[in-house]
């Protein structure tokens, strides 16, 4: 009879000990606490819904821009001007103005080299500068 006694008492502890490891990771609210949350994330769902409209209508995308690649041939008497207008037609540079401005203020329109070179839009002026100046 002491036997089972002791073994219905450990199991008592055992169940409490349970218990109040279940209750430490458990967070109890009130109704007015819950309908708050639930509020609030509905609150943020529609903000970010409005957002998503937004940059729709705007026109603005997530997907990164389209990266344009293009082989570009320099031959012997071909000016500064002339190979900036090409990357520009090739949408490899927005403005021709601002490459052929880049290598004439770093003096470098007399280091462009003749060949065949591959460039794309992710590279700014300056590594185009340095590409063909090399």
């Amino acid at each position: 009879m002491f036997a089972a006694s002791l073994y219905l008492a450990d199991e008592d502890q055992q169940t409490s000990a349970s218990s109040n490891a279940d209750s430490a990771n458990t967070v109890t609210l009130t109704k007015e606490e819950h309908d708050s949350l639930n509020a609030q994330i509905k609150e943020w769902e529609n903000r970010v819904i409005e957002l998503s409209k937004s940059k729709e209508a705007s026109g603005e995308s997530n997907a990164p821009p389209a990266t344009t690649r293009f082989i570009l041939t320099i031959e012997p008497g071909m000016t500064s001007p002339e190979i900036s207008q090409e990357l520009e037609e090739f949408d490899i540079i927005e403005d021709a103005s601002k490459l052929d401005e880049y290598l004439n203020n770093q003096e470098l329109t007399e280091n462009i080299q003749i060949g065949k070179y591959d460039v794309n839009s992710s590279l700014s002026i300056e590594e185009i500068a340095d590409l063909i100046t090399r």
